[in-house]
């Protein structure tokens, strides 16, 4: 290989959670007790009927061939009847939902779908390491919105409609040209544990639909909520109108233990994830069809 040959993955550094990976490992093969709380791996007890359904459908011929690059529609159906049950959000299984290896896939395809060089992307930082990541893998620019960890603090760790988070948001918007196309959220907050009320929503919807921005949500988290704060448990497709102009990115690692499974979906915005869907189709034929069957 030529000595001056470049690739745009050198631009990225290495993975945090990668070194962390490493340095576990290591850790362990000297004899070390180690306890690793970075990928926050969930410790729930797998469920036995999903074991079952898994080598049930393991053990079909049809289930090992090609599948469909947006999911099979049996759960897609599934992901409709759960977003409606759990957040109370209507979806179209056909037009604003797609099957992903969890929310990071999700995210990275979908930006690799409507950015490009020249393109900038809001973030609310500190971020979790695929975020910041995602954007400069899709060509764009990165602008960083620091969350105020100390009145967070004071306040719960709560985003509410009149946080200052705001105008850091409008003078960062402000400020950029070309206007950012898209404002890529994780709430509930990874590392911060920050999490995001409707107004907070409301005002932030507003804000993208005046200035014609993408929201894109990783809602990983969605599952995980401080103790008696069921109703912080928000879907930012919740909130009306949010469809025009958000996108969600769900896991089942966190809240089913599912991690190793990596299965999720994107949902909202149909045109967004028109654009994911047209990418997914050249890069994938969709996960194991046994596990999205289980």
């Amino acid at each position: 290989m030529p000595a001056d040959t470049n690739f745009p993955a050198f631009d990225l550094p290495p993975y945090e959670l990668g070194k962390i990976a490493s340095s576990v490992k290591t850790a362990r093969e000297q004899g070390r007790e180690v306890i690793d709380l970075s990928n926050i791996r969930p410790n729930l007890p797998i469920s036995n009927v999903a074991i079952d359904l898994l080598v049930e459908a393991s053990l079909r011929p049809n289930n090992h061939s090609y599948s469909s690059s947006q999911g099979i529609l049996k759960l897609r159906q599934t992901a409709k009847t759960w977003y409606k049950k759990r957040f109370d959000v209507e979806l179209c299984e056909e037009e604003e939902i797609v099957i992903t290896s969890g929310s990071k896939e999700g995210i990275s395809h979908l930006l690799l779908a409507i950015v490009g060089r020249g393109d900038t992307i809001m973030v609310p930082t500190p971020a979790y390491p695929i975020l910041p990541a995602a954007t400069v893998i899709a060509g764009a620019g990165f602008i960083g919105l620091p969350l105020d960890l100390e009145s967070l603090e004071q306040n719960n760790y709560i985003l509410d409609s009149k946080s200052v988070f705001f105008e850091q948001l409008e003078n960062a918007y402000n400020k950029t040209w070309p206007k950012p196309k898209v404002l890529l959220i994780n709430f509930p907050h990874n590392p911060t544990a920050t999490i995001a009320t409707k107004c907070f929503y409301e005002r932030l919807i507003l804000f993208a639909k005046e200035n014609h921005i993408l929201i894109v949500n990783d809602f990983a988290y969605g599952d995980l909520i401080y103790k008696n704060e069921d109703s912080m448990r928000n879907s930012i497709l919740s909130i009306k109108g949010a469809k025009e102009c958000c996108v969600e990115c769900y896991s089942l690692s966190k809240g089913l233990g599912l991690s190793g499974w990596r299965m999720g979906f994107t949902v909202g915005n149909k045109e967004a994830l028109s654009a994911l869907k047209k990418i997914k189709s050249y890069i994938d034929f969709g996960a194991f069809q046994a596990i999205q069957v289980a």
